[in-house]
């Protein structure tokens, strides 16, 4: 029973490596939609958003402390009641989790360190939103964790009554054996004197 288990989790993680995209994207440019590190902030207006809302990146370079701030609105001079302000955050990225409406919309940033003395905003950077972009709201950290599924796969929890009867039928599939090949293969291995790991 315990083998079984580890040779199915093998055999996950082996598909998981397998759908990794092999090929890396291009280093900056414009005609490039994303580069191999980041050294521009995104978006901007030269760059077309592939998602409403666009996430607000930043390069970890241009981050002078512990944390960062972001500011978002539609009007330039950043007015409050009219943008939105993320608290500090420990990452380079900030999400709004909402639609943006369409028209012009104004991003900037700045560093702050632990004792919240905050640096100066950046530059203003600024992109377009249009009808024709996909909507794609993902919801708060705080969000998706009270709604979690309690129970497993809590992730891929619409997929429970399909692996129900998947179990059953799983070593009928023609990926099986070429997987469950590669997985004890795998497991055969040791990585301890192995001249070249993974």
């Amino acid at each position: 029973m315990k083998k079984q288990f580890i040779r199915q989790w093998t055999l996950l993680l082996l598909f998981a490596l397998a759908i990794t995209p092999a090929a890396l994207a291009q280093k900056t440019g414009l005609e490039r939609v994303h580069e191999n590190v980041r050294v521009t902030p995104y978006p901007q207006q030269d760059n077309p958003l592939y998602l409403n809302p666009s996430p607000l990146i930043v390069p970890v370079e241009m981050r002078k402390a512990d944390y960062l701030e972001f500011q978002l609105s539609q009007e330039q001079t950043f007015p409050k009641g009219k943008t939105l302000q993320s608290k500090p955050l420990a990452w380079c990225m900030f999400n709004p989790h909402r639609v943006l409406e369409n028209g012009t919309w104004y991003w900037r940033f700045r560093s702050v360190d632990k004792a919240g003395k905050a640096g100066e905003w950046s530059a203003t950077y600024n992109f377009s939103v249009s009808e024709d972009i996909p909507q794609f709201v993902t919801p708060t950290f705080d969000a998706f964790m009270k709604n979690m599924p309690k129970g497993y796969p809590r992730i891929y929890c619409f997929l429970e009554e399909g692996l129900k009867k998947a179990k059953g039928n799983i070593q009928t599939s023609p990926e099986y054996k070429d997987l469950t090949n590669r997985a004890q293969r795998a497991l055969n291995n040791n990585y301890e004197t192995h001249p070249t790991p993974l």
